[in-house]
C-alpha cells in the first residue's frame, strides 16, 4: 500500500492524449496520470469518475483554479477545488 501524496497548485491544463492533468505547484509544474479510478469532487460541475466528464469542459472550468490532488504512485485518486 502506497501512502497518498497531496499536491496543491493551479491547474495549467489537461493533456487528453496522455491522460494527464498538469498543475503548477510551489516547487514547479507537475503532471499526474488520470485513470478510470480518478474521482472529481467539484460540486456544481462534476462529482464522480473523471472519465464521465468531457475533458475540454472540465479544463475550461478549472484552468487557473487552485486544486488539491491526492495521488498514489503518480496516479490521481481524486481532485478537489480549494475554496
Amino acid at each position: 500500500q502506497v501512502a497518498p501524496d497531496d499536491h496543491v497548485g493551479f491547474v495549467i491544463g489537461i493533456d487528453q492524449e496522455k491522460e494527464l492533468i498538469r498543475i503548477q505547484t510551489k516547487r514547479g509544474p507537475i503532471s499526474l496520470k488520470v485513470t478510470e479510478n480518478t474521482e472529481l469532487l467539484f460540486p456544481g460541475l462534476h462529482e464522480g469518475p473523471a472519465f464521465d466528464i468531457d475533458p475540454e469542459k472540465f479544463e475550461s472550468n478549472v484552468k487557473g483554479k487552485m486544486v488539491r490532488i491526492s495521488s498514489r504512485g503518480g496516479k490521481v485518486d481524486h481532485i478537489a477545488p480549494i475554496r
